[in-house]
């Protein structure tokens, strides 16, 4: 039992319909119709293309860090082993 009906099909011949009634050109009619297909990629802006880049390194930095402090641990855990010894 589904609640919601899909209204996409609906939509669509509305569309249709307004734009014949608009006078559109059997061109412009396959345009906005393949619109609904076809989605245009988004522009990014130099900030976002920044900011996504400052992530990829704080990504890297992170990974980095995580490696060699396990590294470092892990001599500290074998120096204190020896005194212990």
């Amino acid at each position: 039992m589904s609640r919601f009906r899909d209204r996409t099909k609906d939509f669509k011949d509305s569309v249709r319909q307004s734009a014949i009634s608009s006078g559109f050109n059997e061109a412009k009619l396959a345009a906005v119709m393949a619109s609904f297909i076809f989605h245009k990629p988004r522009q990014t802006t130099p900030f976002t293309k920044s900011a996504l880049k400052t992530m990829e390194n704080i990504e890297a930095l992170d990974q980095f860090l995580s490696k060699h402090r396990y590294g470092a641990r892990k001599n500290v855990d074998a120096q204190i082993f020896r005194l212990f010894k």
